[in-house]
């Protein structure tokens, strides 16, 4: 039986990484930006999109969760982690250009910080 993720541990399932589902405008290379990213929904959604080839940028304000929320999401996309906090705008600017200036772009936003 898979075990559900924690928010120290953002994993998925091996089946649904292997066969990820189709979402629709996500293909392989899409950047997308979440916010909320080292919880447990931020986490899976990371791993999931980079299994699908996506380009995952996550923000979260722990510096040292934001970054094992990325490692552990890491798969076939590449999922970078910036720490910040979306109440702060600042913050949320910084965060925005980190992502652009390493993907170019952003495609999606998932937001899921409270």
């Amino acid at each position: 039986m898979t075990s559900l993720a924690t928010e120290a541990d953002p994993t998925v399932p091996a089946d649904l990484l292997a066969t990820p589902p189709a979402l629709p405008g996500i293909t392989p290379g899409t950047v997308v930006f979440i916010t909320g990213g080292s919880g447990a929904i931020g986490g899976r959604s990371a791993a999931v999109l980079s299994a699908m080839g996506a380009r995952v940028a996550i923000m979260a304000r722990s510096p040292e969760r934001v970054a094992a929320a990325a490692e552990g999401a890491q798969h076939t996309g590449e999922v970078f982690g910036v720490a910040g906090d979306i109440g702060e705008p600042a913050d949320v600017i910084r965060s925005v250009a980190a992502a652009t200036d390493r993907f170019g772009r952003l495609d999606a936003l998932v937001n899921l910080a409270a």
